[in-house]
């Protein structure tokens, strides 16, 4: 009986841990895994699966795939009209062309399916995990061989399922309790990723630290054997540690950490049951930012009690402790959680199942925290703008971004602005007074571009000799640097290194 399990990721880097997962776990049975993204031609999928000609074919349903691929799917079941299809996944769910969807944790479930299956049992519709794992029984997603293939995608892992946290949008609020792995199957399976120089890791746990000794022992192990593979994190920032703190210091390029403010409105934090101290947690992220580590924090934009006025309060607070990346997102209101039942907040009836409205934002304050949003992202997130956005935002960070994105929005109503014309979008939010903080940005992070029109280059006469010899008595290759004669000064830039300075006294 061939069995295929596909998977439709959201972008191309991406891969998939489900699917990894149910084709370890069912290695009794003829598996093959297939990834796509949803930006894939649907016909190009469906094509493919097809001359797989396989018995059944299961599909991993999330809210970012379950469109497209409950598109494929029913092309699939019109096609092979005798093969399985069977869903899985958090958007599981009874549609007319799927003979079988799981409910619940997969790997169990999907093999008492195939089993049955095989066996050609009666089997009910909707099939439900009836008990959770006993995660020592599940064997590690990856291989040697899998991992070759995976060279060039992000990779995932985790070391526990659950969260003893009770968000009220999370579906992980949904199941109570954490379940860890065994640690001798953390480090297994963390020593395999080192010896194949995976170049990053995500743990999917929900809140990795939630068990601060068990999560520095884990962080110990990384500290100690990675060589080159970095591990994301996703961690509660109350509850880093000392000691976590001090392995960060150690070792800062091999961790990222995402922690998730999501908002600081205490009454908001309240209704959606996220209760912690916003000093020490101010405190904890500054403390960890000093380490070096890359760190990146989280809003969500439409929860309960947080009006505009509200919501600048939160992103100045998450902005004053400078992540590397800062995410704007938008409450989803998953089926089943808690907040799918408060009173007011509209949402898509179909997945992401985004926020329309709230008692607190109208549709119209949600366009502008997107326009915030699209900000945020190109010009602060990218890194390639820091002195010009340090700048612009020394007032008011929010009012500076509300800025920046309208005008982005404006030069995007026709189509995505490339990034080399970002910083002309950036001189008409700051105007000639930024002007030079725009120059180095640019020539920083455009090494063979020459600069916009809008900023002047006024070169001496002899400025190529001089640049001769700087690089001579500096002993430096031409082809590592660039000199730049703007705003009566000389600029030195090197690309080796990443030096960028005025070199006018000195030229």
């Amino acid at each position: 009986m061939k069995t295929v399990i596909a998977a439709l990721n959201a972008r191309f880097f991406h891969s998939s841990l489900a699917i990894r997962y149910l084709q370890k776990y069912c290695c009794a049975f003829q598996v093959e895994i297939a990834e796509y993204t949803i930006n894939d031609n649907i016909y190009s999928i469906y094509s493919d699966l097809v001359k797989k000609d396989a018995d059944v074919y299961g599909f991993s349903c999330y809210i970012w795939n379950i469109r497209e691929t409950k598109q494929v799917a029913q092309m699939v079941k019109a096609a092979l009209p005798e093969c399985k299809i069977i869903f899985g996944g958090p958007e599981s769910q009874d549609f007319e062309f799927v003979d079988h969807f799981i409910v619940g944790e997969g790997e169990q479930a999907f093999l008492d399916t195939l089993t049955a299956l095989s066996k050609e049992s009666p089997l009910p519709k909707k099939i439900a995990a009836s008990t959770l794992l006993d995660l020592s029984d599940i064997p590690l997603p990856y291989s040697r061989e899998d991992l070759q293939l995976l060279k060039d995608k992000l990779v995932y892992f985790e070391t526990s399922r659950g969260c003893p946290f009770s968000c009220s949008y999370c579906l992980s609020s949904v199941a109570k309790g954490v379940r860890y792995f065994p640690m001798d199957y953390v480090k297994k399976g963390f020593q395999l990723f080192f010896d194949m120089e995976v170049p990053l890791v995500k743990l999917v746990d929900r809140t990795f630290n939630c068990e601060p000794k068990r999560a520095a022992q884990i962080m110990r192990f990384v500290a100690d054997n990675s060589k080159r593979t970095t591990v994301h994190l996703e961690m509660a920032p109350h509850l880093i540690t000392d000691e976590m703190l001090c392995i960060l210091a150690e070792k800062p390029h091999l961790f990222q950490l995402e922690m998730g403010i999501q908002s600081t409105n205490p009454k908001t934090l309240k209704a959606v049951n996220r209760l912690f101290d916003l000093e020490k947690t101010a405190e904890r992220i500054k403390a960890a930012s000093k380490t070096g580590v890359h760190i990146h924090l989280d809003l969500i934009a439409g929860l309960p009690y947080e009006d505009i006025e509200s919501f600048e309060k939160s992103f100045e607070y998450v902005y004053s402790l400078r992540p590397q990346m800062l995410q704007l997102g938008f409450l989803k209101v998953l089926p089943h959680t808690q907040i799918s039942r408060t009173d007011g907040i509209l949402h898509m009836s179909h997945a992401p199942y985004e926020v329309i409205k709230t008692p607190w934002l109208s549709p119209h304050d949600l366009f502008l925290l997107k326009d915030i949003e699209n900000a945020v992202d190109r010009f602060y997130n990218s890194g390639a703008f820091k002195r010009s956005i340090e700048h612009l935002t020394a007032g008011s960070p929010f009012k500076a971004f509300e800025k920046l994105g309208k005008i982005l929005a404006h030069a995007e109503k026709d189509g995505k602005v490339a990034r080399r014309n970002l910083y002309e979008l950036l001189y008409k939010a700051g105007g000639e007074e930024i002007l030079e903080k725009i120059a180095l940005d640019y020539i920083e992070h455009n090494k063979d571009k020459p600069l916009p029109e809008f900023i002047k280059r006024d070169e001496p006469a002899d400025f190529k000799s001089r640049c001769l010899q700087f690089a001579k008595k500096h002993n430096v290759s031409l082809k590592d640097v660039r000199f730049e004669p703007i705003f009566g000064k000389i600029f030195y830039i090197n690309y080796k290194d990443g030096t960028v300075k005025d070199v006018t006294d000195s030229f």
